[in-house]
């Protein structure tokens, strides 16, 4: 639906946003970003916790987001302020 799409445009930002380290976006119901090594991913995973987003690992080196089908457009925009702080350059 409509909420989907507007997730995957704002998971489509934070991946140009951070080019850097963050390779390519996911395909599919479950969204993912693939990150350069494991251990860039484990302390991704471990800021976003610190700032109370959940993601999960996927692989040696993926992301995984699960958003709810349910989700809302002022949810999505919150996760995400809350995932670009757990990103940003400062942590890292």
């Amino acid at each position: 639906g409509e909420t989907l799409i507007y997730f995957e445009q704002e998971l489509k930002k934070v991946a140009n946003e951070y080019d850097v380290f963050i390779q390519d976006v996911g395909l599919g119901l479950m969204r993912g970003l693939r990150v350069e090594n494991g251990e860039i991913l484990a302390k991704i995973i471990k800021n976003s916790m610190q700032e109370g987003l959940i993601v999960l690992k996927a692989g040696r080196n993926t992301l995984r987001f699960l958003p709810s089908l349910t989700i809302t457009k002022a949810q999505i925009d919150e996760g995400f302020k809350r995932f670009r702080k757990a990103i940003s350059l400062e942590n890292f």
